[in-house]
C-alpha cells in the first residue's frame, strides 16, 4: 500500500510541475497584419491582439516582449507581452 501511494504523489506532483502557468497563451500571425493571441485552453481568441505591422510573419515570445519579423518592413517588431509599446 506504500508504494501505491507513494506512486500517486509523485505522478500528482509530476502533473503540477507540468500544468502551464496561468495565463500561459499562443501567438500567431494573420495575413492582415495582425497578431492573435488565445489561452492555451483555446479561449479568449484575439485575433487583432497586436495590430500596426505590414506584414507580420514569425513570433517569438519572452518573458516581457512579443518579437516578430516584417517582411514588407525587412525589420523585426517588438512589443510588450501586454501588446502595449508596440515598436
Amino acid at each position: 500500500m506504500g508504494r501505491r501511494i507513494a506512486s500517486v504523489v509523485f505522478v500528482t506532483a509530476l502533473a503540477l510541475v507540468l500544468a502551464p502557468a496561468a495565463g500561459a497563451y499562443v501567438y500567431w500571425t494573420n495575413t492582415n497584419g495582425t497578431i492573435g493571441r488565445a489561452e492555451l485552453d483555446g479561449s479568449g481568441v484575439d485575433q487583432a491582439f497586436i495590430t500596426g505591422p505590414t506584414s507580420p510573419f514569425g513570433v517569438a515570445i519572452d518573458s516581457k516582449h512579443v518579437y516578430w519579423t516584417d517582411d514588407t518592413e525587412n525589420a523585426i517588431g517588438r512589443a510588450n507581452i501586454d501588446g502595449t509599446g508596440i515598436d
